[in-house]
């Protein structure tokens, strides 16, 4: 979901950077740069010795060490290519022999009413069929109240029925269910479609309208809500549902949609503009970079090579804390809630990195580290756990291109990186210790190797072996995931109503206890926190790690700005 389009472009700060073998800066689809530097590595190491008066070597060397950390590590990537390339690929040619075979049969048996379900981030981290896990859940707050019939009408002129010049649908998936057909997942007609029912009130077991009187009240309903049972298979699995609050002066629009039909950053530049009042400007997909088809196929190319890297950083991982052993009993709490407090302000993020020259998403990993870590050592959480905690993030990150708008198809990767700050280091040299790590994993190839292998794996093969191998031996190890998002710089109304803040609900695979979503809206980052119930007993635990988040954004922005 890192990251979605900007209104202004000229606010846009160093988002993401990604940097190639030779340290050159590059623009990379929706990972944007505007003043970085020329050789990322230099600078940082000038800023250490002008900032903490020793140089950055210290910080390299543990980073060049982070690949390949024990002679286990190089013997586990060795075998990695060697299986890859004698086994894997000759599979995967029989499968993709298979996905032709399958596309035909679907053609003859349903002509263009059924598709395959194109390569995305949801059977590669949930599975695609009727399961609550995969939910995206996308908060819109509006200031008033909204008719819910003017709310229907945007949805259905705007996505429902929406149709190319040509006449065809823009949408087609909007009227379509997964289904699984021949060992593959199929974007199939669905059986019954409502839009009564795809846009309503949020209603309890009874069928009555849910409201909520205060903010205790509000985050009742949402977990309700994030909790609710899944769709019927046989029909669409997205809802767009309203929650007004009983004084009218407030309400919420919750997008609940499967992650295998939009992923996050998808779900706010689809929907946002389609139910909001007339748009200045861009329409939400205006900043994304195009690239050539050369650029492509070699980026392509080398993260082919990459694969095998990508698949053995997984099995390298030093992932061990006390929010995963919870999940280790016989009967785990089933379940997750979700937690967001004020938003912060985003001119703290941006001070920091024009500082110290690192990347976006460095403060933001360098702030949840930190939080996490001093999370894990409160003495009601430490006391189930003995030694020392390691813990690791999952991070998405954008692959949309030109060519993918406005296709209602995930397009993004991710990569799994170790983010324990070291404790004997300052607040500086935590944050470029991150940063370097953040440069030798978020480069071009790694990105395209991570997504070659989801494009591979994804729908390619018997969906059985992905959800009952990879999946688990891929994800089982890491404690988080973690997604950034870039927001419009402006504004939007909805029949007149400010929509002044938008939240992200992390839809969490089953074996990942924790999320984080960062947000940024006009001039704030919004931070949503969601845990799974079997690490989390409480929703107060959560609001633990929430304080403590908005605490460590304070102290890194004071121990590196505010000191001057």
């Amino acid at each position: 979901m890192e990251y979605l389009p900007v209104q202004d472009e000229s606010r846009i700060e160093c988002v993401m950077c990604i940097v190639n073998p030779r340290g050159k800066p590059r623009r990379f689809f929706l990972l944007y740069q505007s003043e970085c530097p020329g050789n990322g590595r230099k600078e940082h190491r000038d800023i250490a010795k002008l900032e903490s008066g020793s140089g950055c070597s210290e910080v390299n060397a543990e980073s060049g060490a982070n690949m390949f950390r024990t002679f286990t590590d190089v013997v586990a990537h060795t075998l990695c290519f060697v299986v890859f390339f004698v086994t894997f690929i000759p599979s995967l040619l029989f499968s993709m022999l298979w996905k032709m075979i399958v596309r035909v049969l679907l053609y003859l048996e349903y002509g263009s009413n059924a598709e395959l379900m194109a390569a995305c981030d949801a059977v590669s981290a949930h599975k695609p069929a009727p399961s609550k896990e995969g939910l995206i859940n996308a908060l819109f707050h509006i200031r008033g109240s909204i008719p819910l019939k003017e709310i229907r009408r945007r949805v259905s002129e705007n996505l429902v029925c929406a149709q190319t010049v040509d006449g065809r649908s823009l949408y087609p998936r909007l009227m379509r269910c997964v289904q699984s057909k021949y060992g593959l997942y199929v974007w199939n007609q669905a059986e019954t479609f409502d839009l009564h029912w795809h846009v309503d009130y949020f209603r309890d077991e009874a069928g009555t309208k849910v409201t909520y009187k205060n903010r205790e009240d509000q985050l009742d309903v949402i977990q309700k809500i994030i909790n609710a049972p899944m769709f019927d298979s046989k029909t669409s699995p997205w809802r767009v549902l309203l929650v007004n609050k009983e004084d009218g002066s407030d309400c919420i629009l919750v997008l609940r949609c499967h992650h295998s039909m939009l992923d996050g950053g998808a779900a706010f530049m689809v929907v946002l503009p389609a139910v909001a009042d007339q748009i200045k400007g861009s329409d939400g997909f205006g900043n994304i970079k195009p690239s050539s088809k050369v650029v492509r196929m070699r980026n392509k190319v080398l993260g082919m090579l990459c694969v095998p890297h990508i698949i053995s950083r997984q099995l390298c991982l030093r992932d061990n804390n006390p929010l995963r052993s919870a999940a280790n009993v016989e009967e785990p709490p089933s379940g997750k809630w979700c937690y967001w407090s004020d938003p912060i302000p985003l001119a703290k993020v941006t001070e920091v990195r024009k500082k110290t020259n690192v990347r976006f998403s460095a403060v933001l990993i360098t702030c949840i580290g930190r939080a996490v870590t001093r999370y894990l050592k409160l003495p009601e959480v430490a006391k189930t756990f003995k030694g020392n905690a390691m813990i690791s993030a999952y991070q998405a990150v954008s692959m949309w291109t030109p060519e993918d708008v406005p296709s209602l198809e995930n397009k993004i990767t991710g990569i799994a990186t170790g983010i324990t700050p070291n404790p004997s280091k300052n607040a500086l040299e935590q944050l470029l210790e991150a940063n370097e790590n953040q440069e030798h994993w978020l480069r071009q190839e790694f990105l395209w190797g991570s997504y070659t292998f989801s494009n591979l794996t994804t729908n390619t093969v018997p969906h059985v072996i992905p959800e009952k191998f990879i999946i688990p031996w891929l994800l089982g190890g890491v404690t988080m995931f973690v997604s950034s998002a870039m927001g419009p710089s402006n504004f939007f109304t909805v029949n007149g109503n400010e929509v002044y803040s938008l939240t992200g609900i992390m839809p969490l695979p089953p074996t990942t206890c924790l999320g984080f979503i960062m947000l940024s809206y006009g001039d704030k980052l919004a931070v949503s926190v969601t845990g799974r119930k079997y690490a989390f007993p409480e929703l107060e635990d959560l609001k633990k790690l929430d304080t403590m988040l908005h605490e460590e954004f304070d102290n890194v922005h004071n121990a590196i700005v505010a000191q001057d």
